[in-house]
């Protein structure tokens, strides 16, 4: 037998497995808000977009402040929430909440997107790709996380269907040359008794009781 050590690559024929990347932290850069939510959502991943973006709102005195989405969905919701002359503020990440599933374990949810409007109206959204949202489990599980939601964070929360979000913007974009502003507030499931404003659009499922 030959006193050798052969190389990886000519007896194992899988994919070498390599070390996780690092999330990306970024430093303070002048002129730029920092990203201030409760977790950063920046990890490699190889079936989702992590993106980093820059916005403005009113809230910030329209200073540019650092976002980060999971996917490249709740980036393209981000946008349409921006857009929105009734938008007064939007965070990422901003609360985690620790809920049981229906296997008894425990676990822990961000809240991705949190939109505050003019009114002072708060609302959550929940992201999710449409395979996902056909299936009851994900739903028990929504409804899990509402209820783990303490109601001083916002006053209710809405579910978006990435698929069927992605098909009608694009459409709109193509007809109108611009996006829809009405995302924002839309079927609800409340957290609160304050009114919510009666606009609906076709992006969002309200949470089953």
């Amino acid at each position: 037998m030959l006193d050798e050590i052969i190389d990886h690559d000519e007896w194992n024929y899988t994919v070498k497995k390599t070390p996780k990347a690092p999330k990306i932290r970024y430093p303070e850069i002048h002129g730029l808000l920092e990203f201030d939510g409760v977790r950063n959502p920046s990890a490699r991943s190889a079936t989702s977009h992590r993106i980093s973006m820059t916005f403005r709102t009113e809230a910030n005195d329209w200073k540019p402040k650092v976002g980060m989405c999971e996917s490249a969905a709740e980036f393209a919701v981000a946008l349409e929430v921006l857009t929105s002359p009734e938008t007064y503020d939007l965070r990422f990440q901003s609360h985690s909440v620790k809920f049981v599933d229906e296997l008894g374990r425990n676990r822990t949810y961000t809240h991705v997107l949190l939109v505050t409007g003019r009114t002072g109206f708060r609302r959550l959204i929940f992201v999710r790709n449409e395979e996902s949202l056909s299936k009851p489990k994900t739903w028990r599980e929504i409804r899990a996380i509402v209820a783990a939601t303490p109601r001083r964070i916002a006053d209710d929360m809405i579910v978006v269907s990435a698929c069927a979000y992605r098909k009608t913007t694009s459409r709109q974009r193509s007809k109108h040359g611009q996006p829809s502003p009405q995302l924002m507030f839309d079927c609800r499931r409340p957290f609160s008794g304050r009114p919510a404003p009666d606009v609906c659009s076709p992006f969002s499922r309200s949470i089953p009781k």
